[in-house]
């Protein structure tokens, strides 16, 4: 793997290497390779694009290497769109020439705006101002194909991009402008305020508030603050903004809490000790963000909305089994399919009484080549009957020995409400056909 490493720092580059180091003589050499394989069965919570790194320079893989920063990290970083976070953040270290010689810089890229913003605000500046517009990925690919840029582009862990790109210390000052403070340092010189503090400017919700999912157990929301700040999100049904969530104001003094940070998470849920016993679903939720500052200072931010759907991690309803399965011959050159299936619904689930569930017959000709026909059922009285009658004539869809196959969906959204068919009992039923009789009328 490349990209980000293990331990905070991300020094080690492996678990064996972990293990070596930190774990010896605890777990001895006969058994620290079982001890990995274990570890690497875990789930990291992180998706693959936060473990790639791409090198972008003047050579001549310079465009194919920006095609996987422009058309694999980025995308990668805006998947989701409005609803999700990405599945990485990317970020950047290397040089740039703008016309007066080679110097180092970080990189950060915005997902929502689609820009790149830099650890330097002055070399930012003159950036935009020569390009007349934002940094965009179009603008890194040329001053690289003029060889004037050398860049490692990384994606790394949704949430890390600012620290690893351009602030390290997160403490709203960018790496190569605290000229005066130590960039490794939030707070330079102990006064117990951030080096980036500013009296009386309280934190600003940034455009990045969005409801990750939403249910009637909780609805998620997410957010970001232009600076370190512990926020409230107060809530509430028709208009009402009643309850209340986030992390909650602290007394005034050194930001030591690990409630002073830029990302949040907050959650609409059920508040039973102020009465709020449950989300309904379909109701539609109103939310304010109130921020604070280290003097103090606080914020409000109104205007925000989400409704509660269904769970649908609850709220589903299966294929138990087949009823009937049956083939009548009309008399006609034509023959009629009757499949019947039975559907159970799960536990918390809504009726599923006249849900329409849809299907697909596939049919197997003498020439072996295969036909889809759509169907769909309503269910009545917890039944789905499927029916299809086949066209008659000289080329009849199906061949004698030729399997009928009825073929529905492992899952499938109906209304809110989650169809599943599981594995063991989703299906292709199928009738072999030996008696069906393959010329005209």
């Amino acid at each position: 793997m490349t990209g980000f490493g293990l331990l905070h720092e991300g020094m080690l580059d492996s678990v064996h290497n972990l293990i070596d180091t930190f774990f010896h003589p605890l777990i001895t050499n006969q058994t620290d390779d079982d001890v990995e394989a274990f570890v690497n069965e875990l789930d990291s919570g992180l998706a693959p694009a936060s473990l790639y790194s791409v090198l972008v320079d003047g050579g001549a893989t310079m465009n194919a290497n920006m095609d996987l920063v422009e058309f694999f990290l980025l995308d990668q970083a805006r998947a989701g769109g409005s609803v999700l976070r990405g599945n990485c953040d990317v970020a950047a270290h290397g040089t740039i020439d703008l016309g007066s010689g080679s110097i180092p810089i970080g990189m950060v890229y915005r997902a929502a705006p689609d820009k790149f913003d830099l650890s330097s605000s002055a070399v930012q500046a003159t950036w935009e101002g020569q390009l007349g517009h934002p940094i965009r990925v179009a603008d890194v690919r040329g001053l690289a194909a003029q060889g004037k840029a050398l860049l490692l582009f990384a994606g790394v862990p949704s949430g890390s991009g600012e620290r690893i790109g351009i602030d390290r210390d997160r403490d709203g000052l960018r790496d190569d402008d605290e000229i005066t403070t130590d960039p490794k340092n939030p707070d330079s010189n102990g006064d117990g305020l951030w080096d980036g503090f500013v009296a009386g400017a309280p934190q600003v919700v940034n455009g990045s508030v969005q409801a990750v999912y939403t249910t009637t157990d909780a609805i998620k929301i997410s957010y970001e603050t232009d600076r370190l700040s512990p926020t409230i999100l107060d809530f509430g049904e028709s208009g009402g903004v009643t309850y209340h969530s986030g992390d909650g104001f602290q007394a005034v003094g050194p930001g030591t809490s690990n409630q002073w940070r830029r990302r949040h998470t907050a959650f609409i849920r059920p508040q039973p000790a102020q009465g709020l016993t449950a989300l309904r679903p379909g109701a539609t939720y109103g939310y304010t963000i109130l921020t604070q500052g280290q003097d103090d200072q606080r914020a409000t931010f109104p205007g925000f909305a989400a409704s509660a759907s269904h769970n649908t991690e609850t709220d589903t309803f299966r294929c138990s089994k087949i009823l009937v399965f049956q083939r009548t011959n009309n008399g006609n050159g034509t023959f009629t399919f009757d499949i019947r299936a039975m559907f159970q619904v799960t536990e918390g689930n809504p009726d599923i009484e006249n849900k329409v569930v849809p299907g697909r017959f596939i049919f197997t000709d003498a020439n072996d080549q295969i036909s889809f026909v759509n169907t769909s059922a309503t269910i009545t009285n917890g039944v789905a009957t499927f029916l299809y009658t086949t066209a008659g004539g000289p080329s009849p869809q199906q061949a004698s020995g030729k399997p009928v196959i009825l073929d529905l969906p492992m899952w499938l959204s109906v209304g809110g409400t989650l169809i599943s068919f599981p594995d063991a009992e989703q299906g292709q039923w199928s009738d072999s056909v030996t008696s069906l009789e393959t010329t005209a009328p």
